[in-house]
């Protein structure tokens, strides 16, 4: 790869035209105005502002899916070439945003944003949605600003021009613009002012911009690799991006399938909780590979039969969302990891999303030996060892991998039990010690939802949708221990206000007093809490 010079109009002009495009996979333009102004003021005083990484490719056989700078209108596809922008889709979008303004928003702002050249200093570009913004820019004194503002000759004398008539970036784009705009706003410039304005059009027109090309016939593997480089540094795209690039030669769409799995229910719930990747690393694990990044990659025979390897990928993918599905499903019905309020959000209460891939490998692979019980009881017994012994705090891929094939092993002989227990106390002392956002405080949140959970005041099952995780002892009696996993409860809203600065003495009475009296109705409600009866 070697660098080479583009002029900066010349880029421009291929943004404008449909010519230079961003592959479908890169993310969306999130630049901010400040970052602009600096992007700018480096062009107007002649810095360095990187390296472009473009990709050549005809239209009669796109490497990538490809999409429009934000406001170009243009169609890529009436070029019998393109170019992709592989590195610098945020500067290259940002200069054509600054120098041919579409009419769109920047950010969250209400109205688009112009840049300026701030005529006062000549080498200072500002970024503003009204002249009112550019004027309190210009002018920060705000007495300073209302006196002038009374006085609009002296006004205009302190900016050095009619507000009105300052020149954006816009002006700058080629000299036929500038020309166009001095005559109409030349008269009311300086001498100095309008070498100024003309030094700038020269400096624009002849600023150069690196550019790495790569021809059309890089290789895919080259590409790819090129995306895992840079996506060390700026904004980063994930595994399931760099999947969007390395299928979609092969006509595999993988933002097709994305889309069709947000539109439907059981997969949006996938999607939520672990996201469209969930489905590669499955695809990798189901297929017998470790579900690490690079194999995701490399989930059919890239070098074979295209048709071959669509079809077996789309395949694949189908597989793989039927079982997340069903893990996803299992993981709330059988282990009680339903979304519940603490404070003022609803918490999702999955201890590790990262489980829920080998869950669904394992739960295929039950389900092609019979889906015997005694299958789903190993099953339990992996997921409540691997969840309280925290093995999939780290390292899931390859935990996730070596799980798989020891479940599965286990299942088709009883004497293969895999090592997957842990040590109780361990266990318990570590819980005594986590946070009531910690994995397994999660964990004991499934099993009091599992249990049943039933209001301290009335017995009766506690709603989900009105309920709080909150403290058994409240804050304002034990301060040092009110967020520890065993002083939390699952309890109704009213219950908990009405639990508030009582000593627990108060608050048990009041609850043995609701249930009419009768002590063993309340220590059956208790129990659902793990609350023993030498607590009370």
């Amino acid at each position: 790869m070697q660098v080479q010079e583009m002029k900066l109009t010349t880029l421009l002009e291929d943004v404008r035209s449909g010519k230079l495009v961003i592959p479908d996979f890169q993310r969306e333009f999130v630049w901010t105005k400040k970052q602009i102004e600096e992007l700018l003021n480096s062009i107007i005083n002649g810095y360095f502002i990187g390296t472009i990484l473009l990709l050549e490719s005809p239209t009669s056989n796109l490497r990538f899916a490809p999409r429009s700078v934000r406001g170009v209108e243009a169609d890529p596809r009436s070029h019998a070439s393109i170019r992709y922008v592989l590195d610098g889709q945020q500067r290259v979008t940002s200069l054509f945003y600054a120098f041919f303004e579409p009419k769109l928003q920047l950010g969250k702002r209400e109205l688009p944003t112009k840049f300026y050249l701030n005529l006062k200093s000549g080498d200072e570009v500002v970024g503003v949605e009204n002249i009112g913004d550019l004027v309190r820019t210009l002018i920060p004194d705000k007495q300073q600003r209302a006196a002038l503002k009374a006085l609009a000759d002296h006004w205009n004398q302190a900016l050095g021009i009619d507000i009105e008539r300052y020149p954006t970036m816009g002006q700058f784009r080629s000299s036929e613009a500038l020309a166009a705009y001095l005559a109409s706003n030349g008269s009311s410039l300086s001498a100095e002012q309008r070498h100024k304005v003309e030094s700038l059009l020269k400096s624009v027109l002849d600023y150069p911009v690196a550019v790495v090309m790569l021809s059309d016939d890089t290789p895919d593997d080259e590409i790819v690799g090129t995306f895992e480089r840079i996506n060390r540094l700026g904004t980063r795209l994930d595994i399931f991006d760099l999947a969007v690039a390395r299928y979609y030669p092969l006509g595999i769409r993988l933002n097709e399938l994305k889309k069709k799995l947000e539109a439907r229910t059981e997969s949006k719930e996938v999607l939520v909780l672990v996201g469209p990747e969930a489905l590669l690393r499955a695809m990798a694990l189901a297929k017998g590979t470790e579900p690490k990044n690079k194999n995701l990659l490399r989930l059919v025979d890239l070098a074979g039969d295209r048709d071959e390897a669509r079809a077996e990928f789309y395949s694949r993918w189908e597989g793989a969302r039927q079982q997340l599905e069903k893990a996803i499903a299992r993981l709330r019905k059988a282990y009680g990891t339903e979304r519940i309020r603490a404070k003022k959000n609803r918490i999702p209460t999955v201890p590790y999303t990262t489980i829920a891939v080998p869950l669904a490998c394992i739960l295929q692979e039950a389900a092609s030996r019979g889906s015997a019980m005694s299958l789903y009881d190993k099953i339990d017994l992996w997921y409540w060892t691997a969840v309280f012994t925290g093995r999939y705090a780290h390292s899931a891929e390859s935990q996730a991998y070596a799980d798989v094939k020891a479940v599965v092993a286990w299942f088709d002989n009883d004497a293969a039990k895999p090592d997957i227990g842990g040590e109780a106390n361990a266990v318990i002392q570590e819980m005594r010690k986590a946070s009531r956002t910690s994995a397994l405080a999660k964990a004991f949140y499934n099993f009091l939802i599992l249990a049943g959970s039933r209001d301290f005041h009335t017995g009766q099952g506690v709603t989900l949708e009105d309920c709080e995780v909150d403290h058994v002892f409240p804050k304002s009696k034990f301060p040092n221990g009110e967020d520890k996993i065993f002083n939390l409860a699952i309890i109704r809203q009213k219950t908990n206000r009405d639990k508030r600065d009582k000593m627990p003495s108060e608050f048990a009475k009041l609850c043995l007093d609701s249930h009419s009296g009768d002590m063993e109705a309340l220590l059956s409600t208790m129990k659902t809490h793990f609350i023993s009866p030498e607590a009370l």
